[in-house]
Parts: C-alpha cells; sequence; structure tokens
C-alpha cells in the first residue's frame, strides 16, 4: 500500500479562476465617411476580423455579402482577396468594397470590423455640401 499514490490534486487545480489575471479591453473607433462629388465610397481593409454590414438595421456579415442588394444596386460590389507578403510568407486578407452613391444616400449604412484589439466603426453618408 505505501507505493501506491493518489492524484486528486490536479482536478482542482485547473478549475480554480486566477484573481490577477489581465484582461484586454477592445478599444472602439468610430467615424464618419462621405461620399465624392459623382461616385460613390470605396473601403479597402485588410486582416479583418469580423466584418459586419449594417444596412437599415439589417446586418450581415462577412460570408453574407452576396445577399445585399443583387439587382437593386449593380454598381454594389465586393471582393475578398488573400496575398502573400513577401517578407514572412503569411496570407494578407484584403477586403474591396464600393458602396454606389444612390445606396448611400437611399440607406443608412454601418460598416463594423475589428483589427487585433481595435473595433473600426465607420458610418457611410452623403456629402454635408449637397444637402
Amino acid at each position: 500500500m505505501k507505493n501506491k499514490v493518489y492524484i486528486n490534486t490536479i482536478a482542482p487545480a485547473t478549475t480554480k479562476p486566477s484573481k490577477n489575471k489581465y484582461i484586454p479591453t477592445i478599444t472602439t473607433l468610430s467615424e464618419t465617411l462621405y461620399t465624392g462629388e459623382k461616385k460613390g465610397k470605396n473601403l479597402k481593409i485588410e486582416n479583418a476580423i469580423g466584418l459586419k454590414i449594417t444596412i437599415d438595421n439589417f446586418t450581415v456579415g462577412e460570408r453574407d455579402l452576396y445577399k445585399l442588394f443583387p439587382c437593386k444596386y449593380k454598381e454594389f460590389h465586393y471582393s475578398i482577396l488573400g496575398k502573400p507578403n513577401s517578407k514572412t510568407g503569411e496570407l494578407t486578407k484584403i477586403i474591396n468594397i464600393y458602396f454606389p452613391k444612390k445606396m448611400i444616400i437611399e440607406h443608412t449604412i454601418t460598416v463594423s470590423y475589428r483589427i487585433k484589439m481595435q473595433q473600426y466603426i465607420f458610418t457611410l453618408r452623403e456629402n454635408i455640401s449637397q444637402s
């Protein structure tokens, strides 16, 4: 019986919460983007996580971008590309989204995404001088 070893301290030790653990916070940057004089607005996003586009309180994620106005706004387009970095060889994800001016005027559009621990929220509006 002397050679028997009971390991009952492993399970309770892993379930104890740590009190002095640093929990990082996400900082938010909010900005309003205005359209040009004749055309719409083009957004180029690199290495974004959790891209969401909200149009008139209807939210669409990155996977469902094809569902946005397939027939109404033919100028609206997007592309998702992967470009390798020449030095490190890591893949850079690039998302290009073009919003036509007519779409920005008729709808309330908000684009939000996260890069590392910073969340970016952009609201698209028409130029102030033309209103």
